[in-house]
């Protein structure tokens, strides 16, 4: 190289002179860390995308069809390492660090969009105190791998530290050195903010499909994991960091909550008058159970052959009141569902989880269970895991929620086999020593575990449905005869569970459904029509004494209550009088179903506004309680 130089600079005498001069001024510090950055832009921007897409192929396949996004995906991450260079003040140890908090995100992201089609959102951060909780429902083989990654990312980049720590040396006086780099710092995150700022906010309010033109691509709000596939991890990420609060209805004001209020309160007041006042109370039991699903729709991906894994399910409910529970939950978000089918609000207006961003610290929240304590019942939750997981432990009392027992405080915590949740049997012998420790009648809400992910095979002992993959995946295929094996074991325990409750001097009613459908069903999500019926899971209202059988159809857990009035013959609330209002036109209430506007639904759109976000004009005898 010397030589090169040499015959370089006899050549051409002045531009070596000049280049001497750059290199051995200040500058080139400059020019290095310039550099530097610049490269770290590309290479991490294409890194977030090989873990995006699954290997650097389809990444390049992505970044050359849009070339635009990835751009600004550069862009943004050349700001954050120079964030990042800020903080650290070394380069290589900037850019460990860097790899490190990328592989860490991507990987949570590649977990979540297995096991839920949906990606890794800024709303999940809330969640970042459950990690230990979530960490146990991850394949431990892959998180090692992930540990090693970052292991030698941090060896590698202390090692290029230690090689080259004095070049460049930066010519930075030692006592203005902190200043030189909060200056970076702080010139970072405002050029980060600047440049997120449309994404983040200007786009707010203006639909739930927006065409952004510099990016030669349309940003779509109600479907996360299309929005990420379209427009790549970054530009994602930086959309979900949209505002959470809901956006005022227009003319949202007292007296128009007051017109509202009185309106729906004659409506239930004629009603009324034709339904029973029984003066005998009947136990309301709610059981969603985790990842129940009807599992004849997977057969034609995978066949498990003609035994059926839920016979007393599908017998109950051609029996009994039944129908199906929509939501356009898939693999998880149960808070979410959960939230609708016991406050009788709607994520339709949402969005954000509203467990964790709003009911927590808001007890006038509305719900079904703060209706019947008003009236006289003991109520209860039972969750066969962490309480704090969506911050149930805060939430339940603000909805009227006595007394949550977690696994923590169960007298019945059996499991089955190698399975690390406590059986469904469980959970329903803790439902029937509440129902007996009480002098009152009940309320009982009950969230079950045992069929939640994973579905890694060895967790039961017997194989009683063997799967046989028709257009699916071999793998999923496996998980599947795991999954199959579980809800068979939760249909016996449900009918033991029942049998119980037929032998019982108590009036009982039981709302059971499940909350989404487990995250195994990947092809079924690609299909047109297996598209549909992943968003639907079975649902029915069985009692212990003589109702008359209603055919649901399928509805969505907002209108649960209303329902479950109507089947009991039930005096209703004005808000419950609302719901049935908007289930005459829109039945399954969720962003990806087809919504008909009606004056039913702005009313319930001003009501969840004032109540959840406004100044709760509504609150109290509106809801019933």
């Amino acid at each position: 190289l010397q030589k090169k130089w040499r015959k370089f600079a006899k050549k051409f005498p002045l531009t070596s002179r000049a280049i001497r001069k750059v290199i051995r001024s200040q500058n080139a510090s400059l020019i290095f860390l310039g550099g530097f950055l610049l490269l770290a832009g590309i290479f991490s921007a294409t890194y977030v995308f090989w873990w995006q897409f699954g290997s650097l192929e389809n990444a390049q396949v992505f970044i050359a069809e849009h070339p635009e996004i990835y751009g600004y995906s550069v862009l943004i991450m050349l700001i954050i390492t120079a964030l990042l260079f800020g903080v650290v003040g070394k380069t290589f140890l900037t850019a460990g660090v860097l790899y490190s908090l990328i592989t860490v995100v991507m990987f949570i992201n590649a977990e979540k969009m297995k096991s839920r089609n949906v990606p890794f959102l800024p709303d999940d951060l809330a969640m970042a105190g459950e990690a230990g909780s979530l960490g146990e429902m991850v394949d431990m083989s892959a998180v090692l791998s992930v540990l090693g990654l970052i292991i030698l990312f941090i060896v590698v980049s202390l090692i290029l530290h230690r090689i080259f720590r004095k070049i460049p040396v930066y010519k930075v006086p030692k006592r203005a050195k902190w200043l030189f780099r909060i200056l970076i710092v702080a010139g970072s995150a405002t050029l980060l903010s600047y440049n997120t700022s449309f994404l983040r906010t200007e786009l707010y309010g203006k639909g739930t499909t927006v065409r952004v033109d510099w990016l030669d691509s349309t940003i779509d709000f109600t479907n996360p994991a299309y929005n990420y596939k379209t427009n790549g991890f970054i530009v994602g990420t930086i959309t979900g960091f949209q505002s959470k609060v809901q956006e005022a209805p227009k003319n949202y004001s007292k007296e128009k909550i007051d017109q509202i209020t009185q309106k729906y309160t004659k409506l239930a007041n004629a009603e009324n008058q034709t339904r029973e006042n029984s003066s005998e109370k009947v136990n309301v039991i709610y059981v969603m159970s985790e990842s129940f699903i009807d599992p004849a729709k997977i057969k034609p991906f995978y066949d498990y052959g003609d035994r059926d894994p839920i016979p007393f399910v599908r017998n109950l409910m051609s029996q009994q009141t039944s129908g199906q529970s929509v939501t356009a939950e898939y693999g998880g978000g149960t808070a979410n569902v959960e939230f609708e089918a016991l406050t009788g609000l709607s994520n339709y207006f949402l969005n954000t989880i509203a467990y964790t961003s709003m009911i927590s610290g808001n007890n006038k929240t509305p719900s079904l269970a703060k209706t019947l304590r008003q009236n006289g019942y003991a109520t209860t939750a039972i969750h066969p895991y962490s309480g704090t997981m969506y911050k149930r432990n805060s939430v339940y009392p603000n909805l009227g929620i006595s007394n949550f027992i977690d696994m923590g405080s169960m007298k019945h915590v059996s499991k089955i086999d190698n399975s690390k949740y406590i059986s469904d049997e469980s959970s329903f012998k803790e439902v029937l020593d509440r129902m007996k420790s009480t002098k009152e009648s009940d309320f009982i809400h009950l969230v079950t575990m045992q069929n939640h992910m994973p579905y890694s095979g060895g967790v039961y002992a017997t194989r009683n449905f063997p799967v046989v993959n028709i257009k699916g995946s071999e793998e999923d295929a496996r998980q599947w005869e795991t999954y199959l094996e579980g809800i068979s074991k939760t249909d016996e325990a449900l009918q033991n569970f029942i049998a119980e409750i037929e032998k019982s001097d108590e009036k009982t009613a039981i709302v059971f459904w499940g909350d989404h459908w487990p995250g195994i069903a990947g092809k079924m999500a690609d299909d047109s029509e297996g598209k549909q019926e992943i968003q639907k899971t079975p649902f029915f209202i069985y009692t212990n004494f003589a109702t008359e059988k209603q055919e649901l159809g399928a509805i969505s857990p907002n209108y649960f209550q209303a329902v479950l009035m109507n089947q009991l013959g039930a005096k209703l609330s004005p808000f419950q009088k609302l719901l049935l209002e908007n289930i005459k036109d829109n039945t399954a209430l969720t962003k990806n179903q087809k919504v008909k506007q009606t004056e039913a639904l702005s009313d319930y759109q001003m009501i969840e506004y004032d109540i959840l976000s406004g100044n709760k004009f509504s609150a109290g005898d509106f809801f019933g309680y």
